[in-house]
């Protein structure tokens, strides 16, 4: 194969790879400090948009927490935890509905604050179908300059008729 080929088809390798190593660890939203103890509540997608988010908290074992959530001006809703890889950390999932502000409150059991946050909810965005067409507008531009390449070697080599 010659080399030029090699390259292409290990750049069409890694561009099909790139989509399965897209990740998103998340983003800290909320820190909450109670003596000597600390719960940090973390976001993914690090963007939320409408859809599935994921919250992760970490904080003591054994501790009673609670997490609710208020999409704009709507009631608050208790998000219940699920045990993590570690005691230390606990998983929560849910769906937002609405494009705007979104209101995250952790309440911790002995203390009397409430540790709030806030993020922008956006518009989930277009699927990749939607892109594929601006994606492939290439196509017809290498088409038209491989056309042109190839008439004008064609008339390069071609001896005058007369």
């Amino acid at each position: 194969m010659r080399r030029g080929t090699v390259a292409s088809l290990a750049c069409l390798v890694v561009l099909a790879f790139a989509r399965l190593a897209w990740c998103d660890g998340g983003v800290p939203i909320l820190v909450e400090r109670v003596g000597d103890r600390t719960w940090t509540l973390m976001m993914r997608p690090a963007r939320p948009t409408v859809g599935p988010i994921e919250l992760d908290l970490l904080g003591p074992a054994g501790a009673e927490v609670v997490l609710e959530m208020r999409e704009g001006n709507g009631p608050w809703e208790v998000l219940p935890f699920e045990p993590g890889p570690e005691a230390r950390v606990s998983h929560a999932r849910t769906e937002l509905t609405a494009i705007g502000p979104c209101e995250f409150r952790l309440r911790v059991g002995g203390a009397d604050t409430q540790a709030l946050a806030r993020v922008e909810v956006a518009e989930r965005s277009a699927a990749m179908s939607a892109h594929a067409p601006w994606a492939l507008a290439w196509i017809p531009m290498v088409l038209v300059l491989w056309l042109r390449a190839r008439a004008l070697r064609a008339r390069l080599y071609t001896a005058p008729q007369g």
